[in-house]
């Protein structure tokens, strides 16, 4: 095993064939000690070129390290990342200065450093982070683990160290760079194609695993970390199924119901269950409330013990912890389906980094609530507090890659946010001074009623040294545009926030065609901008760009797949494009994500009907009906019965007379919801006296050899088909009372238009009705279309002329000589 894979976390097994300085190293993880060992001193003092005009010069003195050395030159890139880690995510000082540990970065001044830290760290991004310590310890280790990781490809685990250095810089950036986004891409192929089989243990491809996981998570690719997390659960050995149980919450309650919770299934793994001291561990702050219990109580006592796991299994579920919270919306139940995956990590812990994870993750789910925002905020001070400690260097490393854990001024961070949620802005504003989080002391500042204040502090800041973060923060507290100009001037027109801030300035005024321009140069400059993106799409949709909204809006969804109003805003741009096709695709997208808003349920109706599904069409009026309980779209409705008459083939050629059963159960669904509507009545009727038809005609072709089997099928079609059209002919009659029923109907002229010609249909279909039921049919139409007629000649006869309008005058002249025939065909009827 290579030092590289003896090194990824302390603890494991490791073999004794490694040269004595790296042995010490992997025994004792002391990175500051193994630094300052003669031999490594040596290796460092060579690399003493002309650093300060060229970081490229160092680069190159790395490169050209003799064989023998490059396993003590990657012990260097692993100790430095370790150190940058230890000092910024664990709360470990230094106890010597950086330049006790690397002599050649001694010849270096500030300026110096900070040139070397923009070379190899920022690039295209925005800037380190202020709090950020020790930054040229992680230049250090990029240098070694990514820039020169060819030297090291016969290092088993090289390709991890080269992942980790680059996840760590990709949260100490101000803003994601898209050149460290294709490093890290083809860093995650090669270990993905990589041969693990020199890992006997079985724990280094699960771990490898979850941090891929963690790099897509950050740059928003939620589908790809969901399937490495899920390849790590089944290498760790861990099954996770959602469940439930009877339990009960609060004190007082006297009747167990269901509870959210997780089975956690366990099979074979190679990693084992450690002895952590709880004394050096964060206290796990008991909630003390009156009402609400510190967990479930469940009614089966088994499932108040929660079942132990290995480190690596803990963090598989970390992992899957984040990846559900990412995809749930922020509400009151998204703790209670989130929170039972922290309980074996609270209550088991295998790792102080997994650990402080778990207390500050439930935190921030308590900080929304009343009954357990005072608990958050103990528990975030209480881990700050541990963190101050400092102890146990070796013990706090372990597995701090794959748990997620915050770096410390995000802590800090928090409790600031959980102090501000609680009234205490000043002693917020006190942190964020400390911690130089600017867009926050604005924030602070402009609750106090002081934003003056805000922007002195920057400009202090400023007449130290000009950087363009601080010209866009200045920008922000004092509204002055020609603030992110000098930031574009500084950074050479490079700064994504300064082209951002100027889009932003535009769109609040509503000024789109201004700030188009202004969002399309900072994703040139910086891809991962979600909310730049959806600014940007909105933008061109208001001026109807719908090109560039359809492209905005697709990558927008490759980062937020959750967001229905973007794959409904997303299917409004291919509408307008007439790609309804695509159209159709993007809105089932937008269901997945809101299953229960009837809008994005009617706009698929609307696009499945253009592009003939059917299918879609049926299913959609019916979810429709589902959510609304009554819905009424005439022209949707009249397509798909016309559809089905016509035996019209679908979008997939097929006839759509196999459709005619379900449309039939719908058209009956509308007109008991909504009796008082006349189309659904009168399509109703369509269909049955349509299928009428259609039985009559596949009647006069069938042949049989059997005479008498004849007769009786076309016996039993035929008494079928005239219930059919009496069941018709009643729906055609209620369908005229529904027109007639209103107030005032017969002063509408197109009403009267649709009067007449219901009047028409209905005695060409009753007279296809046989028997007594005729009379009594043509009885009933007869009365109420005499009234109706004389409803729509009053209504319709003009006041000055007594004249009615001439296209309405023929069709009811027309409709009463029907009429006539009518009473002639009923005094036939009962002359028998």
């Amino acid at each position: 095993m290579s030092c590289s894979a003896s090194l990824a976390e302390p603890g494991w097994e490791t073999t004794p064939s490694l040269v004595p300085e790296i042995q010490l190293l992997v025994e004792k993880q002391e990175y500051e000690q193994f630094l300052c060992l003669p031999a490594v001193q040596d290796l460092c003092a060579g690399w003493t070129g002309d650093v300060r005009t060229s970081p490229s010069q160092l680069l190159s003195l790395l490169s050209s390290t003799p064989p023998q050395h490059l396993p003590l030159l990657q012990c260097v890139g692993i100790s430095t990342l370790q150190l940058f880690v230890s000092v910024n995510w664990l709360g470990h000082p230094l106890e010597k200065p950086v330049t006790d540990l690397l002599p050649c970065l001694s010849s270096l001044t500030a300026d110096d450093i900070s040139h070397l830290v923009e070379t190899v760290l920022v690039r295209d991004g925005d800037s380190i982070t202020s709090p950020t310590c020790h930054p040229e310890l992680l230049a250090m280790a990029k240098m070694i683990l990514v820039e020169t990781a060819d030297t090291f490809s016969d290092s088993q685990a090289q390709v991890l160290w080269s992942l980790r250095c680059c996840t760590v810089l990709a949260t100490v950036l101000e803003e994601k760079s898209d050149m460290l986004h294709k490093e890290m891409v083809g860093i995650v192929e090669m270990g993905l194609g990589q041969d693990w089989g020199w890992d006997e243990q079985g724990v280094m491809k699960p771990l490898f695993l979850l941090e891929c996981a963690r790099y897509h998570s950050m740059y928003y690719r939620v589908k790809e970390a969901d399937k490495l997390v899920e390849m790590a659960a089944n290498l760790a050995g861990l099954e996770l199924t959602d469940s439930g149980a009877l339990g009960k919450r609060t004190r007082y309650q006297q009747r167990d119901i269901a509870q959210f919770c997780v089975d956690l299934g366990t099979g074979v793994s190679r990693d084992k269950v450690v002895e952590v001291d709880r004394e050096l561990l964060p206290r796990d702050i008991k909630l003390e409330d009156d009402v609400r219990l510190n967990k479930i109580k469940f009614k089966d006592d088994e499932r108040d013990l929660t079942r132990q796991l290995t480190g690596l299994q803990q963090s598989v579920l970390m992992a899957r912890f984040n990846s559900k919270l990412r995809a749930l919306p922020v509400d009151a139940l998204t703790s209670e389906e989130v929170l039972p995956y922290l309980s074996p990590m609270l209550d088991h812990p295998q790792a102080w980094s997994l650990h402080c994870t778990a207390l500050l993750a439930r935190s921030r789910l308590e900080s929304d609530i009343g009954r357990t925002v005072e608990r958050s905020l103990a528990q975030v001070e209480n881990v700050l507090e541990n963190l101050k400690l400092g102890e146990r260097k070796g013990d706090r490393l372990r597995l701090v890659y794959s748990s997620h854990l915050p770096p410390v001024w995000e802590v800090e961070r928090q409790l600031g946010k959980l102090m501000i949620s609680l009234g205490s802005t000043k002693a917020a504003l006190d942190i964020y001074l400390r911690l130089e989080q600017w867009e926050e002391v604005i924030t602070c500042y402009s609750m106090l009623e002081l934003r003056h204040k805000a922007a002195e502090v920057i400009q202090k800041r400023l007449d130290e040294k000009e950087t363009p973060r601080l010209w866009c923060l200045l920008g922000d507290a004092t509204d002055d545009l020609s603030c992110y100009h000098k930031a574009l001037e500084l950074s050479g027109d490079k700064n994504a926030r300064a082209w951002r801030s100027l889009g932003m300035h535009h769109y609040t005024r509503k000024e789109f065609k201004e700030c188009i321009p202004l969002f399309q140069k900072s994703l040139d400059r910086s891809s991962f901008q979600p909310v730049t993106l959806l600014r940007l799409a909105f933008s061109a949709m208001e001026l109807e760009m719908w090109e560039l909204g359809a492209k905005s809006y697709r990558s927008y969804c490759s980062f937020e797949m959750d967001s229905f109003e973007a794959w409904n805003n997303l299917c409004k741009c291919y509408i307008k494009l007439d790609q309804k096709e695509r159209a159709w695709r993007v809105l089932q997208e937008a269901l997945r994500c809101d299953y229960d808003n009837w809008k994005v349920w009617d706009n698929l109706m609307v696009i499945a009907t253009d592009i003939a599904v059917f299918d879609d069409v049926i299913r959609a009026y019916n979810r429709i009906l589902d959510i609304r309980q009554t819905h009424i779209d005439n022209q949707v409705l009249s397509i798909l019965v016309r559809a089905v008459l016509e035996d019209l083939p679908d979008r997939d050629g097929q006839n759509s007379s196999r459709h005619r059963e379900r449309v039939q159960k719908l058209l009956a669904r509308l007109t008991v919801s909504m009796p008082k509507e006349p189309v659904p009545w009168r399509l109703y009727g369509d269909l049955l006296t349509g299928r009428q038809q259609t039985s009559v005609s596949s009647e006069t072709q069938q042949t049989s050899v059997g005479s008498e089997t004849q007769e009786t099928s076309v016996g039993s079609e035929t008494q079928q088909t005239q219930e059919e059209t009496v069941r018709g002919v009643q729906c055609y009659q209620k369908s005229l009372a529904a027109q007639i029923g209103p107030r005032g109907w017969e002063r509408r002229e197109e009403t009267c238009l649709e009067v007449i010609s219901l009047g028409l249909v209905l005695m060409d279909v009753v007279r296809k009705v046989e028997g007594v039921q005729e009379l009594q049919l043509a009885s009933s139409i007869r009365l109420s279309l005499s009234s109706a007629v004389k409803m729509i000649e009053q209504g319709q006869t003009s006041v000055e002329s007594g004249l009615m309008v001439e296209v309405l005058g023929e069709k009811v002249e027309h409709l009463r000589e029907k009429l006539a025939g009518l009473t002639e065909r009923i005094t036939q009827l009962r002359a028998g």
